[in-house]
């Protein structure tokens, strides 16, 4: 009967592995950034990196970022997020920035959305086509057959196919 019991989930928002072109534009009070590379030359760079969304929810989004930021990424990091395919824009701050394999991945928490911004993101969360599919799991009635099913013929003294088993042969 412990099998039926579902483990609670920890976060109460759902996070869909949902792949879109997202634009990070870095907060900066200074506009461009002044960089200075190993040659001594200096880089003018503005604060635009190009990702794509490996995760999304109503509350944030993990975001692979295509090249490596020339910025140093902190986290609390004022960060706006524009997923183009949408036309959505949403104001977050980086939590959480992880450098795995080649390119780092960022960890993002929307700051307050405006209504027409949450909207936009429900519609592109939960309205896509093809994106509930129906799981195969017996109903009600059928659950409870299988269970009198398990209660009054147990395996273990019902099955017939015994195998054979490395652990029960002695020397």
């Amino acid at each position: 009967l412990l099998v039926l019991i579902d483990a609670p989930k920890l976060d109460r928002y759902e996070w869909f592995d949902l792949r879109k072109v997202a634009k990070l534009k870095f907060d900066n009070i200074t506009g461009d950034i002044n960089i200075e590379d190993t040659d001594g030359d200096v880089e003018i760079c503005n604060n635009i990196i190009w990702g794509f969304t490996t995760s999304i929810s109503e509350v944030g989004a993990e975001i692979g970022l295509t090249q490596i930021p020339k910025i140093y990424l902190t986290e609390n990091m004022p960060v706006s997020l524009e997923i183009l395919e949408e036309n959505l824009h949403i104001d977050a701050e980086i939590t959480h920035v992880r450098f795995n394999q080649e390119y780092p991945t960022i960890q993002i928490k929307f700051k307050s959305i405006a209504l027409k911004q949450h909207r936009c993101l429900v519609k592109m969360l939960f309205c896509r086509p093809g994106q509930w599919k129906r799981n195969k799991t017996p109903g009600e009635f059928q659950s409870i057959l299988l269970l009198f099913k398990i209660l009054f013929k147990p395996r273990i003294f019902f099955d017939k196919k015994i195998g054979i088993n490395s652990s029960l042969i002695l020397p």
